[in-house]
């Protein structure tokens, strides 16, 4: 090479090397306090913006589960007056049910899971189900059943008259009056 020596080529060897030890020590240091304290308050900020947004959405997805828990009631309130025309409809949810293993009968018709059909008594997915029937001439002709949140995460009620017709209303009991769901 022209121009550059031995002790030049040695010089800039010691230099790479100095510059190679130097990062090497620093990256076996670790991250400085503010370094750490940056990323934290990164980590914070994501935190803060997304548990908002998932309790949005877990209170959506109650809210909707609810809400399918009624149409499931509404078919199951329709095969059993079908199959008991003497008896109409169930005088309570909990005929609906029965528990494993569930034998077929006016007591206990099997069409929808025990934990559902006890709803009116114990929350079933955060919802108190409230079910009404009207008789007459001996027989249950019409009903209806409130859906009800147990706590206050969950804003939306809901009403299921006896055309089948699902009726919602956020931040109280719903009824036949309030808007239809799906409209």
């Amino acid at each position: 090479m022209v121009g550059f020596g031995d002790e030049s080529m040695a010089f800039v060897a010691k230099a790479v090397y100095s510059a190679m030890c130097e990062t090497r020590s620093r990256s076996l240091q670790g991250f400085s306090l503010l370094e750490l304290l940056i990323a934290l308050a990164i980590i914070l900020l994501i935190v803060a913006i997304a548990i908002p947004k998932f309790l949005a959405v877990h209170s959506a997805a109650l809210a909707a589960a609810a809400a399918s828990n009624l149409r499931s009631l509404d078919h199951s309130l329709i095969a059993y007056s079908t199959t008991y025309p003497e008896v109409g409809l169930p005088s309570t949810l909990a005929k609906l049910g029965g528990a494993d293993p569930c034998t077929p009968s006016s007591a206990t018709a099997c069409l929808i899971s025990d934990a559902l059909a006890q709803s009116s008594t114990t929350p079933y997915e955060q919802y108190l189900f409230t079910y009404s029937v009207t008789a007459a001439g001996g027989v249950n002709v019409s009903d209806t059943v409130s859906a009800d949140p147990v706590n206050g995460t969950v804003p939306r009620h809901f009403f299921l008259d006896n055309e089948g017709d699902i009726h919602y209303k956020d931040g109280g009991a719903a009824s036949a009056s309030d808007s239809l769901l799906g409209n």
